[in-house]
């Protein structure tokens, strides 16, 4: 009875459900690391601090389960009242793979003891409080980025993870006073309830706890041990984050979709990288201007198409060569790209189980990151990668291509590890080098890489010296993650790289280097950067994850890259980009890009750039109709680096319209420069307004007689002439009748047959004098 008694009155004196989830723990004066040999598998890579949370990771190179995290909080009450553990009352010791922390605190000693031994964990914690005092211990884990269900067996708890991926054994001491499994952190105080081991939620297992309990003070010891392995299905012998299993025999998301991965070129033996890309459709796409067969003809047809005109036309989907080429730096550092560009290109995977290319829920936008409801960037991502992956994120990564990120910027573009990218085309990437090297950039923050390269405990310390800075322009380090290789070398490191001297100063630095003087900037430090291709963080947090549900990230924040605007890339690339030429349309000024029958002299708009370091020449050449063609005299633009005078305004004229008809018109352009090498082409769809004289004149007058139109009557004028008005053929007065009593002149014949006599004697003569001089008159004449 007094043993009841003693259980009821402790029972009522616990503290359950006031622990909450802790914030992140800052960098703190004493920190220590623990490293371990990761090849079988290990806990490792992480720093244990004063707090009473430590962060830990787990990681296996050959599972599908990639790194995870785990979260282990040691929480301790004195007499009802938790312990505050930091640095003002912690000491922190290390030896070999041992952490020891000591914490003094109203009297009591709390020491904390982790022991780390390759896929094993075991945390100690001892308090030797005062007599008198209650104490109650708190041993809580969090498999912070995974799904789990549990059973209780053998006196240990058997965690499953609802994707391949590491199983994990959690076992409490014996002397636990209660123990339990829950789906969420708010669900382990009902685990908890009854002072026994075994608590399971049915709900899931990803939140573990135990607690020890003394109501008189004294001693308390609490201890925890955590193993992982890798599952059967989880095993990834090339580790590329799918397990060996789907790539041998494929995988089938939970919605219902089967992705044959063996069918699509995936090899459990060598790393494969699946990357979906897809596009909005030009503005005047977007708005309907390229369906139907023609612009009515009427006041409102001729309006749409007015509109339409002034639409953007350029396009945001890559070329096929530009998709080939990501495909061959990848192969060439033995690593499988396939790529889902849709009907474009999609090598791999046959067209019906392919969902890239130009997508339905990505509609013309000029800016795509505008904040709009509390929004912002990283949001817009994550919403990507959800709606245009949805599942499919268990194998495939996503990239889109569009317009620009906000009016404020023209940065090339945005990427967020783990999550998606965006290219912004309509930053003037006008070129397939330019869009090449941005969609790696781009790709390469997803995939860990910064624009120093693989995050390292050099780059770490560099960043916590200056917060907010970026590590950037090194000259040694030769990737496409550097600004100053963006747009001139579309590839990754494959070698790491050291300087080793400091320069002191940015301008003596930039002295040592032509492309940082070039770019007029240079790191002027000391650095180690390892190979970008062999630090691909190919995992991310949905891969090889087949419920394909976007999990809570374990950092507590990545920033987004956010990188240099198009024009200051280029002025770094002009040295490798020399002789070589962009161009788009220009359909903001002059009432845009159209065609009309009835106009005498169309012209098409654009903008052409120079890419290269010196001032060059380049021509023009248009195609289009049945045969017609155009060829500009050659246009002289400044150097890349003079911003005034690298781009020109052209306007290309189309005289002919020979073969056009319909709504719409191909037009294909291309630019050479002064070698004849040509270094752009593409082909740009216009709209044409095909009406008949007779139409055009309806249309015109309807429009006349309009109060009020968008449309400037000068444009009208323009596209819908007035017919020069047919004259009437001249009429001859007729000769008036003889009077019936007269008769007509009667003139002799003698005249004229006198005069025709003298004409043949005449040329007869001549004939006879051209004989004699030319040897006479032939015998049968005379």
């Amino acid at each position: 009875m007094k043993q009841q008694a003693i259980a009821i009155a402790a029972s009522a004196a616990l503290l359950g459900g006031v622990v909450t989830v802790p914030a992140m723990p800052v960098a703190r004066a004493e920190e220590v690391s623990v490293e371990q040999d990761a090849s079988a598998g290990a806990f490792t890579g992480f720093n244990i601090d004063e707090s009473k949370t430590t962060f830990m990771r787990y990681a296996h190179p050959f599972s599908a389960g990639g790194r995870m995290a785990v979260s282990v909080q040691n929480s301790v009450a004195l007499d009802g009242s938790w312990v505050n553990m930091d640095a003002s009352n912690t000491k922190v010791a290390k030896q070999g793979n041992t952490v020891t922390l000591v914490t003094k605190e109203k009297g009591a000693t709390i020491t904390r003891t982790f022991l780390f031994d390759g896929n094993s964990v075991t945390v100690n914690v001892d308090v030797d409080a005062p007599a008198g005092v209650q104490t109650q211990v708190d041993l809580t884990s969090v498999f912070r980025d995974r799904e789990y269900t549990a059973e209780f067996r053998d006196g240990a708890y058997h965690l499953t993870p609802t994707a391949p991926g590491y199983e994990a054994t959690v076992k409490y001491g014996d002397d636990a006073y209660a123990t339990g499994v829950a789906a969420t952190w708010g669900g382990l105080a009902g685990a908890l309830n009854d002072p026994a081991q075994g608590g399971v939620d049915p709900n899931g297992a990803s939140n573990q706890r135990g607690r020890w309990f003394n109501a008189y003070g004294g001693k308390v010891s609490a201890s925890m041990t955590m193993e992982m392995i890798t599952q059967a299905d989880a095993a990834d012998s090339d580790g590329d984050g799918l397990p060996d299993v789907w790539e041998e025999e494929g995988v089938m998301l939970s919605d219902g979709r089967f992705l044959n991965l063996p069918a699509w070129g995936a090899d459990p033996h060598k790393k494969d990288i699946f990357l979906q890309l897809n596009w909005m459709p030009s503005e005047w796409e977007h708005h309907g201007c390229a369906t139907g067969d023609r612009f009515d003809p009427t006041t409102e047809g001729y309006l749409t198409y007015a509109e339409c005109a002034q639409f953007n036309k350029n396009v945001y989907r890559p070329s096929r060569q530009v998709l080939k080429n990501l495909e061959k730096t990848f192969a060439d550092a033995g690593v499988n790209l396939h790529i889902d560009a849709g009907p474009l290109y999609s090598p791999d995977i046959v067209l019906k189980d392919t969902a890239g290319g130009q997508h339905e829920k990505l509609g013309y936008k000029e800016f795509s990151f505008v904040q709009n409801k509390g929004l912002d960037d990283e949001d817009q991502l994550g919403r990507w990668q959800k709606e245009l992956l949805g599942d499919r994120s268990a194998v495939f990564h996503v990239g889109v291509i569009g317009d620009r990120q906000s009016a404020k910027t023209m940065s090339s573009g945005l990427g967020r590890e783990g999550s998606a990218f965006f290219v912004a085309k309509g930053a003037n990437l006008t070129t397939d080098k330019q869009l090449e090297g941005t969609i790696l950039h781009e790709f390469g923050h997803v995939l860990g890489l910064g624009h120093d390269g693989a995050a390292t405990p050099e780059s770490r310390e560099w960043s916590k010296q200056h917060p907010g800075g970026d590590r950037n322009f090194l000259p040694e380090y030769k990737s496409v993650m550097n600004y100053l290789y963006q747009f001139a070398h579309p590839d990754y490191s494959h070698s790491p790289v050291a300087n080793e001297r400091n320069y002191g100063t940015e301008e003596q630095a930039r002295k040592q280097y032509e492309q940082c003087e070039q770019a007029r900037q240079c790191y002027p430090g000391t650095y180690s950067i390892p190979a970008d291709w062999d630090n691909l963080k190919f995992h991310g947090k949905d891969i090889g994850k087949a419920d394909g549900v976007v999990r809570e990230k374990f950092e507590p924040h990545v920033d987004d890259h956010e990188d240099k605007d198009s024009h200051t890339l280029a002025v770094y690339a002009a040295a490798d980009n020399n002789k070589k030429a962009g161009l788009k349309l220009d359909d903001a000024t002059k009432g845009g890009n159209g065609i009309s029958l009835q106009k005498q002299n169309n012209e098409v708009h654009a903008i052409l750039d120079n890419q290269g370091i010196d001032a060059s020449e380049f021509t023009i050449e248009a195609a289009w109709g049945a045969g017609n063609t155009f060829t500009s005299q050659p246009i002289s633009l400044g150097s890349v680096t003079d911003k005034a005078n690298y781009t020109r305004n052209v306007t290309i004229p189309l005289k002919s319209l020979r073969g056009v008809s319909g709504k719409t018109m191909p037009l294909d352009l291309r630019v050479k420069n002064d070698a004849g090498k040509v270094v752009f082409e593409e082909t740009f769809t216009l709209p044409v307004l095909d009406y008949t004289a007779a139409e055009a004149s309806k249309v015109r007058k309807e429009l006349e007689k309009a109060p009020k139109l968008k449309v400037e009557k000068q444009r009208i004028a323009q596209d819908l002439p007035k017919q020069p008005e047919a004259k009437p053929a001249p009429t001859t007065k007729p000769s008036p009748a003889p009077a019936p009593d007269q008769q007509p002149e009667q003139r002799s014949p003698w005249p004229i047959i006198v005069g025709v006599l003298l004409a043949l004697g005449g040329a007869a003569a001549a004939v006879v004098g051209w004989l004699n001089a030319n040897g006479g008159i032939p015998p049968f004449l005379r």
